[in-house]
Order: structure tokens, then C-alpha cells, then sequence
């Protein structure tokens, strides 16, 4: 076995020391823990009302939290918390954050607004969300709908004709996009 020209036993039982102690993983300082989406869709957008949970795990300082959702429109904007939610912008790329300060539950309670993409024949909904475990969506469409698509591919889907004729969507597992 090489050993460098300056080792010393001193120094290898320092650096064993130095890895048992090495600091353990920490959590996120912050983490989206469910979202909830629920809405209606018209003939040109859809209004959703997204219900965010999110955990905050860092007291010393304000975290930014990245809501994303930077293909809607904000309406109205709800936050309930034990600490202090400032918002902090939208930028076109990464959409929506919020500043978050104190430790605890921030139940985020947002009406959206959401243009409808018309590539024909298909009509599209499209949305970024931060990453959660736990995702689901319902949606009203004014119509029957004759096929729905979903992606990701492995989240759930599941199509109702109603009794007034419209089409209820529901899914859930869809992760980071809509």
C-alpha cells in the first residue's frame, strides 16, 4: 500500500475521527408535503383553486420557496401560517416564489388562472408545480370529452361523464407537471 511521504499516525487517526463525526444529512429547509387542484375549465382558460402544504424546517432565516405555476395568473391569494409569508416575485421562467420565515405548516390557498392551449384537434392544459408527494387534480370540462390524455403516463386518470353532460376529470400522482 503507497503511503505519502508526510503521513504520520497522528494525522490518519485525526482524519478517522474527523469522518465518524462528519455532520448527517439535514432535511430540506423546506418541502411541499401535498397539492390539491381543483376546477373548471371554460371555452379559453380554466380556473383552478390549488391548495399547497408546505413545511418549512429553517428558523434563523427566511427561505425562498419556489411555487413555480408560471404559466397562470395569480387572483387571489391566501396564506396560514404561524410564521410570515412575503411574496417575492414571479420571473418567466422559474414562475412564482414566496419568502417564508418561522418554522411550521404554510397551507397556500391560490385561485389561478390558466389559458387554454388550442393545438388541433387537442385542446391543452399545461402547468409547472413544485415537486410533492402527494398531487391530485379534479377538473370540470363544459363537454363530453372524447379522449383525455395525461402525462406522465403512470398518473392516475380517471374520466366521468356527469349527468349534465359535461366530463369531470380526476387524477392524482402526476408530480411536477400538469
Amino acid at each position: 500500500v503507497p503511503v505519502p511521504f508526510d503521513a504520520s499516525l497522528e494525522g490518519y487517526l485525526e482524519y478517522l475521527r474527523g469522518q465518524r463525526e462528519a455532520p448527517t444529512e439535514k432535511p430540506p429547509a423546506i418541502s411541499v408535503t401535498a397539492i390539491e387542484l381543483d376546477g373548471t375549465a371554460a371555452t379559453d382558460f380554466v380556473t383552478l383553486q390549488a391548495r399547497l402544504t408546505v413545511e418549512v424546517t429553517e428558523a434563523a432565516q427566511p427561505v425562498r420557496f419556489p411555487l413555480a405555476l408560471s404559466e397562470a395568473v395569480i387572483q387571489q391569494a391566501t396564506v396560514k401560517a404561524n410564521g410570515r409569508a412575503i411574496f417575492g416575485g414571479k420571473d418567466p421562467e422559474r414562475g412564482y416564489s414566496w419568502w417564508l420565515n418561522g418554522i411550521g405548516t404554510y397551507e397556500f390557498d391560490l385561485k389561478l388562472g390558466l389559458p387554454i392551449r388550442k393545438l388541433s384537434p387537442w385542446r391543452r392544459v399545461q402547468l409547472s408545480l413544485p415537486s410533492s408527494p402527494v398531487t391530485s387534480l379534479r377538473l370540470r370540462l363544459p363537454v363530453a370529452a372524447s379522449a383525455t390524455k395525461m402525462v406522465p403516463d403512470d398518473a392516475v386518470l380517471e374520466t366521468s361523464t356527469l349527468d349534465t353532460g359535461h366530463t369531470e376529470i380526476r387524477s392524482s400522482g402526476f408530480g411536477s407537471r400538469l
